[in-house]
């Protein structure tokens, strides 16, 4: 994001394109972050995009980059116990 608000001050010297830059940089990380990940994720695993969201909150807050790529393996495995053992007691 940096870079790109650079060289758009230098390539125009003008304000007005760095915050349109960083606008439409908040814009596409929103929606990446809050929608398109969860769902592409939680798909084909059987996750709902709401609870892919709120793992990959949690595991990057508590265990940094490393919970934020473990977050949602370790919630299809949760899961797969949770499904298996909620079957077995019917």
């Amino acid at each position: 994001m940096g870079l790109a608000a650079i060289v758009s001050y230098f390539g125009d010297l003008s304000l007005t394109n760095c915050l349109i830059v960083f606008a439409t940089w908040v814009v596409i990380q929103g929606v990446e972050g809050f929608y398109l990940t969860p769902k592409l994720l939680g798909r084909p695993l059987g996750l709902r995009p709401l609870l892919v969201f709120a793992a990959l909150l949690v595991g990057s807050f508590f265990f940094g980059p490393i919970g934020f790529l473990l977050a949602v393996p370790v919630l299809a495995v949760a899961l797969v116990f949770w499904r298996y053992f909620r079957e077995r007691d019917e």
